[in-house]
């Protein structure tokens, strides 16, 4: 089988050239603004200003935290989280540097994982730096939304979201006073649109157009999306209902950390040439997730459930309630882990149920049966069912006897 590359992938001569100087312009002064704003940054988290509100402060002092722990943990955390995000992208520009969708996927990269409030800091102390500021953000969201519209295979799908990346861009291109008179509401509106439709966009092109290869390229993009939101919404939730524990040091690096599944799960669906694996992992995610979910609720569950009978009766706790409900959960793992595996191959991954199903099944026929022609024929019937070829021979080795004779 013959394939063709398409021409928005490969850049040569003097294109080439072009390209790659105006990359590493770009993360260099990037990469450079976004070091420069840790003391800046360091300063800002550490007393009341436009990064940290009185009740950051008060919530800081009852958890006996000072401004500056809290300072220092906040950058050291962002710091860390961003240089993952520029190495993913440095990689993937030195492997594949003349690949013109690998070339914006590692620049949204680079610029998007330094856009944060270290960067922001720095603008925020150094005016004059605002214009350079904005330019990098509207590259970062630009890019980003290149790569939602062209990868994996380079071109737009559906056509007309070359427009709504044009439409997107000149957003950003606006003047910050007039981009600061669109009320906060209405940008939250604009963000989610966003997210919709490059979503949205990714999985029609899985759907109806992507090969099996590319397929396999998008569930790694899409792994690493979901887990970052699976954690994300939680932690935004959480900080809606309670406030105070948003301000929790160790909360707070593990969502400033969380972020950089994105850029290892697209490094690896740009990287990796043989990506079959990937079912294996969003198997096993969706197994213990859903696991783990269960096995939680039926802990909490069983010691609330108990505690108020044992109230009922001595008016106090029991500890004898946590022992119980330890060994119940040591008693309905195992079980319970089959019957999810069960659910989530038989609900997601049907093919390979099957094909798992009649296997289990041509083994037990197999140690049963003993006529050799009937094992010939149920083996002949298990490879088509499970392989599906386009034809099947059975080709048995002759036995000494039979040469003989």
């Amino acid at each position: 089988m013959t394939t063709t590359a398409h021409p928005i992938n490969r850049l040569s001569g003097h294109w080439l050239r072009l390209a790659q100087a105006v990359w590493v312009v770009i993360t260099i002064i990037t990469t450079g603004m976004f070091l420069a704003g840790i003391p800046f940054a360091l300063t800002a988290f550490s007393r009341v200003g436009s990064f940290v509100t009185p009740e950051t402060m008060a919530a800081l002092h009852r958890q006996g935290i000072s401004p500056q722990q809290y300072a220092l943990l906040t950058v050291v955390s962002l710091s860390v989280s961003g240089l993952i995000w520029v190495t993913a992208g440095i990689i993937i520009f030195v492997r594949k540097s003349a690949d013109a969708l690998a070339l914006i996927v590692s620049l949204a990269l680079v610029t998007f994982g330094t856009q944060t409030t270290l960067r922001g800091s720095l603008v925020a102390a150094v005016p004059a730096l605002s214009l350079p500021g904005q330019i990098l953000t509207t590259i970062s969201w630009g890019s980003i939304a290149l790569f939602f519209s062209l990868f994996p295979n380079g071109q737009f799908v559906p056509r007309w979201l070359r427009w709504w990346v044009s439409g997107w861009i000149l957003l950003f291109v606006l003047p910050t006073k007039v981009m600061d008179m669109i009320p906060e509401a209405a940008a939250g509106v604009f963000f989610l649109v966003f997210w919709l439709i490059s979503l949205s966009a990714q999985i029609y092109r899985y759907m109806r157009v992507s090969t099996p290869v590319e397929r396999q390229q998008t569930k790694w993009v899409f792994l690493g999306l979901v887990l970052f939101f699976a954690v994300f919404i939680p932690v935004i939730i959480l900080g809606l209902l309670k406030p105070a524990q948003m301000h929790s040091p160790i909360l707070l690096i593990f969502a400033n950390f969380i972020g950089v599944v994105i850029p290892l799960s697209i490094g690896v669906a740009i990287l990796k040439s043989r990506l079959w694996d990937i079912d294996v992992i969003i198997r096993k995610t969706l197994q213990y997730a859903l696991l783990t979910g269960l096995l939680a609720l039926v802990y909490f569950g069983t010691i609330v459930f108990l505690q108020s009978i044992f109230r009922s009766f001595t008016n106090g706790q029991s500890p004898a309630v946590i022992v119980i409900s330890t060994l119940l959960i040591a008693a309905i793992f195992t079980p319970l882990r089959r019957r999810v595996q069960e659910v989530i191959d038989r609900r997601f991954f049907r093919k390979k149920y099957n094909a798992a199903q009649v296997l289990a099944a041509f083994a037990i026929t197999a140690r049963d049966e003993t006529d050799l022609a009937a094992l010939t024929g149920e083996l002949q019937r298990v490879v088509v069912d499970t392989l599906q070829p386009e034809g099947v021979g059975v080709w048995l080795k002759p036995t000494g006897r039979e040469k003989g004779g």
